[in-house]
């Protein structure tokens, strides 16, 4: 995989919101609007669209920014609060989209606790072919540019990372989700390294991390962006994750979304300036 020569993350919409931008939403879920530069060429790929209430949509023209020529869409998993905006964005656009994601992203996924709910997309494949969207759906890795490719499904390999609490079903049963249709989009920034952007990291950061050695032959980790899904984890899975995460020494953090405090409280006071959490409306340069 080639290398690219900058990368620019825009928040759309985060869980928080930003102090110095009042007139934006913040509301629980992720969108990031990544441009990407390769020389004289530009990527603009859209991760994931936020909940199902147009607030990414929104942000995103108070911003300023042009919804009329994004090239693709990634989605990283099929919840609610990274694809709820997908079908208003595919029609803000003004030609046919390709929409990345996982073959399993439009089941049904349910939570149980603290009662039954759904969390699932709330559209299927042939709405969203109605609305502009031209589906690419892989079970494997997908390169958008060269030097950009999605992760595909990521091998499970750490024993402390487990994916539980989602329930979809199987023909007639209830069973437990493992979330395979979760992934992360690498970026191999020339002179830098690879750049992780997660949606939720369902799979577990660590495992993300490993798979994105694996899948790019790129060993050093640039930064690492995006939500990691500690909000519900014991201390115990947080340290064991910090401490990983440690290992393999990478320069910038920028944890946000469903990571959770405390384990932001954990990633400051290991990594200090090295981690700054983001949150609607801000911009990052990679």
């Amino acid at each position: 995989m080639g290398g690219v020569s900058h990368l620019r993350l825009t928040v759309l919409v985060e869980d928080s919101k930003s102090n110095e931008r009042f007139n934006l939403t913040a509301k629980h879920g992720l969108s990031l609007l990544a441009e990407v530069m390769r020389g004289s060429l530009k990527l603009r790929i859209l991760i994931d669209t936020g909940p199902p209430v147009d607030s990414a949509l929104k942000n995103a023209y108070a911003i300023g920014i042009d919804l009329k020529n994004i090239d693709a869409i990634f989605i990283t998993h099929g919840h609610y609060d990274h694809t709820g905006g997908l079908l208003e964005f595919l029609k803000a656009n003004d030609h046919p989209t390709p929409v990345v994601a996982h073959p399993q992203i439009f089941r049904p996924i349910l939570m149980l606790k603290p009662k039954l709910r759904y969390v699932g997309t709330t559209f299927d494949e042939s709405t969203l072919r109605a609305n502009g969207g031209m589906p690419i759906l892989s079970r494997g890795p997908v390169d958008i540019m060269d030097g950009v490719s999605t992760s595909g499904e990521i091998v499970r390999e750490t024993p402390f990372e487990e994916v539980s609490g989602y329930w979809t079903l199987d023909y007639d049963k209830l069973v437990e989700d493992l979330m395979l249709d979760d992934q992360a989009l690498y970026v191999k920034v020339e002179g830098k390294g690879l750049v992780i952007i997660s949606g939720c990291a369902h799979s577990g950061i660590v495992n993300t991390i490993i798979q994105a050695k694996k899948t790019s032959g790129v060993d050093h980790i640039y930064a690492i962006v995006g939500g990691l899904h500690l909000t519900t984890s014991n201390d115990e899975r947080i340290r064991k994750s910090v401490d990983e995460i440690e290992r393999m020494d990478p320069k910038i953090i920028h944890p946000c979304h469903c990571t959770g405090l405390k384990a932001i409280s954990f990633l400051l006071e290991r990594f200090e300036n090295r981690c700054k959490p983001i949150c609607t409306g801000d911009i990052v340069e990679l």
